[in-house]
């Protein structure tokens, strides 16, 4: 089991810009995209995060979710990150609002990201 810590950088901080983008887009159509079942458009991108790792890393299963877990925490460390710089941007409700929250929500959606790309590759 080897972990690439470059892709695991890599994977989160695109897929933490997507997210911020997507939170962008998210709050401006917030009155008319509704929140499916508690999935929102930054859970998406630390879900993607995690499919991110596992698609371009070649490691066996466990790695590919532990990996993807780590990566969809970095990304969703640079969504809340945003929040400090004042630009008043529009959060989309559901966007992490602290940080254990960001932690738990980030390593929970990749670790299902990376888990699902191998099981579905296999």
């Amino acid at each position: 089991m080897g972990l690439s810590g470059s892709m695991i950088l890599r994977a989160g901080i695109i897929w933490g810009i997507v997210a911020i983008l997507l939170a962008i887009i998210g709050g401006a159509l917030s009155p008319i995209l509704p929140i499916v079942a508690g999935l929102t458009l930054a859970t998406f991108a630390f879900t993607m995060a995690g499919v991110h790792y596992a698609a371009k890393t070649s490691s066996d299963t466990l790695s590919g979710g532990l990996g993807g877990a780590l990566a969809g925490m970095v990304a969703a460390i640079l969504l809340l990150l945003i929040r400090f710089i004042p630009l008043n941007l529009p959060v989309p409700g559901g966007s992490p609002t602290d940080l254990i929250g960001a932690l738990i929500v980030g390593l929970l959606a990749g670790a299902a990201g990376g888990l699902a790309f191998k099981a579905i590759v296999r």
